[in-house]
């Protein structure tokens, strides 16, 4: 009786010299219900189970019975079993060898449990952990980078005050005058880095408005392909009607600009970048399996590459700032980092997926903004 209203499924396998091909003399009814098989249908077919097993954990689970029996001490085997609608779930195996009067092995007997819900969980709680620890390192790095932008920024102000100051003194005739102009052009290079520095650390100041991303990336077009250059094929697809986003327009610039620019050193010998626009829903499902993501309404920016592609790795710590795989003197390793620094700072959300040889995309969610209607009646006119 206990067993028939357990949980878990108890069975019992008699072996001789091949633990993988026993005779299976008992299996509880609960088998039916994860795997759609019937008891009789185990012990006509024993090796039914094991081929049940995901391929990728059948060599592991080969190994650990082994080493078991071999031992002739119960232990564990875990892996994933295919059930009744072909979904995967995760078993844990608790295996029990039994002995004959000489000592031998002869068989084992077992108890099998799901415990798909408490792996998710753990794999939850391991994710939130990660991203509360990158949440505060990155406060940190946040608040530095606020720091060195500022005083930077400070320095910056001198340097092209006294800059434009000697140009208007000496003229553009003098033979100085050329050096005075990329003193300038580098002093602007350095406060555009400055203002990275700041995104990343969101603590820039920013004016938000009600702002439609097509027509936005449409007015910077010539902009975008000089970005690109010459050897990338650059190729915009944009909603006609995309849902409004509330964010200041300079960081968009920054978004994309940033987008393009990496897209473009990823592909050296030229290639295909789009950047496409469109109104997208994030399920929950999605949120799920995306951590840090809200279900939702969203307009979503996307840069496409053909470009050389990540490793896994290096796709895991694309958002860490000043993390760069560029050549020394070629990447500042905070241009993804302050692309992340502004999403999040308007409460969207940034995800990368990229193989090596296979290129790189980079999809920015902004949130839907919904504009107050307007007001009608007496209190229009106030």
């Amino acid at each position: 009786m206990f067993v028939e209203r357990a949980s878990e499924i108890f069975y019992r396998v008699h072996v001789d010299n091949d633990p993988f091909r026993g005779v299976v003399t008992f299996v509880s009814p609960q088998c039916q219900r994860l795997t759609g098989y019937s008891p009789e249908a185990f012990k006509t077919s024993p090796n039914r189970w094991i081929e049940r097993v995901h391929p990728d954990d059948a060599a592991e689970m080969m190994r650990q019975t082994l080493a078991i029996l071999a031992s002739g001490q119960e232990g564990t085997r875990t892996y994933r079993l295919r059930d009744s609608e072909g979904q995967y779930r995760h078993i844990e195996d608790r295996v029990v060898p039994t002995l004959d009067a000489a000592g031998r092995v002869v068989g084992y007997q077992g108890i099998a449990r799901d415990i798909t819900e408490r792996v998710e969980h753990e794999e939850q709680r391991r994710r939130a952990v990660e991203a509360l620890k990158n949440a505060e390192r990155g406060e940190a790095l946040g608040r530095l980078a606020a720091g060195i932008a500022h005083d930077f920024n400070n320095i910056l102000t001198v340097i092209l005050g006294l800059s434009e100051a000697v140009q208007y003194q000496l003229g553009n005739d003098h033979p100085a005058a050329a050096d005075l102009k990329e003193i300038d052009a580098s002093a602007q290079r350095a406060a555009r880095l400055v203002g990275q520095l700041l995104g990343f650390s969101r603590s820039q100041e920013v004016e938000p408005e009600s702002l439609s991303l097509s027509a936005h990336l449409s007015a910077l077009d010539a902009m975008l392909r000089h970005a690109a250059g010459d050897r990338v094929d650059l190729q915009v697809m944009l909603d006609p009607s995309p849902w409004p986003v509330y964010i200041d327009p300079s960081q968009v610039d920054q978004i994309v600009l940033n987008l393009v620019t990496n897209a473009r050193d990823a592909m050296p010998s030229g290639g295909l970048c789009e950047i496409t626009v469109c109104n997208v829903e994030l399920t929950q499902e999605f949120c799920q399996a995306h951590t840090g993501a809200v279900p939702g309404d969203y307009v979503c920016l996307r840069v496409r590459d053909t470009g050389v592609g990540m490793e896994p790795d290096v796709v895991k710590h694309a958002f860490v700032p000043f993390f760069t795989t560029k050549p020394k003197g070629q990447g500042t390793g905070i241009g993804l980092a302050s692309v992340f620094g502004i999403v999040k700072q308007n409460h969207g959300y940034v995800l990368i997926e990229s193989q090596v040889g296979k290129g790189a995309t980079v999809s920015v969610y902004l949130r839907r903004h919904h504009e107050p209607a307007p007001l009608d009646g007496p209190e229009a006119s106030r």
